[in-house]
């Protein structure tokens, strides 16, 4: 049904089909775009990286430019946490 929905609206659903699903032999196979797929879990872990960021979760901040300044703030914060050198001192 989401596939259906997606593809009313003109979106190409590249979701994998879940094997454990009783109707994955029924639908048609839809070919999955490796490379699209690919730029997808970027933008997924990205979701799940700024959820560990309260402030962004919850969204305490009502204007936008106070909003976009805590996403700025945490994605320097996450640059930071992938360039710097660990330290096991």
């Amino acid at each position: 049904s989401l596939r259906q929905a997606c593809a009313g609206r003109g979106i190409e659903a590249n979701i994998p089909r879940k094997r454990r699903s009783a109707d994955w032999q029924t639908d048609d196979d839809t070919p999955l775009d490796p490379e699209l797929y690919r730029r997808r879990l970027v933008i997924e872990r990205l979701n799940a990286w700024l959820d560990g960021f309260k402030t962004l979760l919850v969204r305490y901040e009502t204007s936008l430019q106070n909003w976009l300044a805590m996403h700025w703030l945490a994605f320097t914060v996450l640059l930071l946490r992938k360039i710097a050198p660990s330290s096991t001192s």
